[in-house]
């Protein structure tokens, strides 16, 4: 399948909880891309975002239903956060488009939807769920429909939605020195953390999303970033065993 914009993040949680389940997947960063690698190889499914850089998602999706009519081709899927879902879901029909997935994603329904759409077997069962404590800081449930119990690739997640945090924060701290990108870099620090369910940091991005430029927002996140590292940092402690 081939995932067409989202920020790294959002690309990188797809494609590792996908290719862990033996889907092969690829990625563009932006509309053209997409249909230079939609020319060269034979995908099953484009997962397309409702905002790219060059060009609106659902402009790119009518342009892959029209090279579908004529020479055949994936089943598309575009995902995002839509302020009026059931217009975006009309759009949708009305262009051809097989489904529309609201961020943030379920992985369950996802993997789902990919085995009604493409038609395979049904992929490798995962392990069964962890047992798990909810915190203040992760949302168990919504991170467990991401990784479906299994404490490897939940480590691999964590590790990977720290790092890139940690990057969104950098770009805050320069906002604070007079350069562009406070809202927009909170915005997908938001999105980025409700996806894995890190509750109280999404909450806080909202927040900052919403307010000017502050050192004292920007330390908020930090600690509590720091405190969903934390979260994360003990599953590797108790690596092959069940939290209490």
């Amino acid at each position: 399948m081939l995932i067409v914009g989202d920020p790294p993040l959002g690309r990188g949680l797809l494609r590792t909880m996908l290719t862990r389940l033996d889907y092969a997947v690829a990625w563009a960063g932006e509309a053209r891309e997409c249909e230079r690698l939609m020319a060269q190889h034979a995908f099953r499914l484009a997962l397309v975002a409702l905002q790219l850089p060059d060009s609106p998602g659902l402009v790119l999706a009518r342009r892959l239903v029209e090279r579908r009519e004529r020479l055949g081709g994936p089943a598309i899927v575009l995902f995002g956060e839509a302020w009026d879902d059931a217009a975006v879901r009309q759009e949708c029909r009305q262009a051809g488009v097989d489904a529309f997935l609201q961020k943030p994603i379920s992985f369950t329904r996802l993997v789902a939807m990919l085995r009604d759409l493409t038609r395979t077997e049904a992929p490798m069962s995962p392990p069964p769920p962890l047992a798990s404590n909810v915190t203040d800081e992760i949302d168990v449930a919504r991170l467990m429909t991401f990784t479906q119990g299994d404490a490897q690739l939940e480590r691999e997640l964590g590790a990977l939605f720290i790092a890139t945090a940690e990057g969104h924060l950098r770009e805050m701290e320069l906002a604070l020195q007079g350069k562009a990108g406070w809202a927009t870099t909170a915005h997908a620090l938001k999105g980025a953390s409700a996806n894995i369910g890190a509750v109280h940091l999404a909450s806080l991005a909202a927040e900052a999303e919403r307010c000017a430029p502050s050192a004292d927002m920007v330390a908020r996140l930090h600690g509590a970033l720091a405190r969903a590292r934390a979260f994360f940092e003990r599953d590797v402690e108790r690596a092959g065993t069940s939290r209490r």
